[in-house]
């Protein structure tokens, strides 16, 4: 696992052409990862199974990872397997873990953030209640994180965008202006099982918030 391998130039034929010149540099044993971002020396890690949550990695060594920080769960049916870090912010989802429990009884739906300046002490700033499971995929900019989460009034997963510019105090901004995300349930003759937005992304403007045959 530590030969480089080789660059399409070298290799003819069939030879699988997987990834260029990579090289395996160290290897750390590490509840479940999830989602895993790096940011400059160092590298998070959100853990896909209760009860650990996010782990900081210090990867200025990238032969030698120095864990420097932990953070658990903060509810027992949670877990936080997602994980997004923009400047010296971090957000972590708070989705109910399948099997965990009964929806019912979980309180814990939305997402963290925390002050990260220290990485040793990760600070929480505040936690964003949504609704039902929570929060499970979702990307984040300077200004503006960009949830899938459930939401009271809409069925399955929506995408929820909130301004993060006081990250202490997130303010909702509104589901996002994909009409094919805001059906409500009443209204919706799509199967159930196709009702839900797991996978949040970002777009930039313009875009139009009205169905296609209304700009057609």
């Amino acid at each position: 696992m530590t030969e480089t391998l080789q660059t399409a130039e070298n290799i003819s034929g069939n030879v699988p052409r997987a990834s260029a010149n990579v090289r395996h540099l160290s290897r750390m044993e590490l509840p479940g990862g999830g989602q895993v971002v790096a940011q400059g020396k160092y590298a998070f890690v959100g853990h896909q199974h209760r009860p650990d949550g996010t782990t900081i990695l210090d990867i200025s060594d990238p032969r030698k990872p120095v864990i420097v920080s932990k953070l658990m769960t903060s509810h027992p049916m949670s877990h936080s397997h997602k994980v997004r870090v923009v400047g010296d912010l971090m957000l972590v989802n708070s989705e109910i873990e399948p099997g965990a429990g009964s929806l019912r009884d979980y309180p814990a739906g939305g997402f963290h953030i925390y002050d990260i300046k220290d990485k040793s002490d990760p600070k929480l700033m505040t936690f964003v209640k949504t609704h039902g499971k929570g929060v499970h995929r979702f990307d984040v900019d300077e200004t503006y994180a960009y949830m899938s989460t459930e939401m009271e009034g809409f069925v399955g997963n929506i995408l929820v965008i909130y301004d993060i510019r006081n990250p202490s105090k997130p303010i909702e901004v509104g589901p996002a202006p994909l009409w094919l995300l805001l059906v409500r349930a009443s209204r919706c003759p799509i199967p159930c099982r196709h009702r839900r937005s797991p996978h949040a992304v970002r777009c930039r403007p313009p875009f139009s918030s009205a169905p296609p045959e209304a700009t057609m």
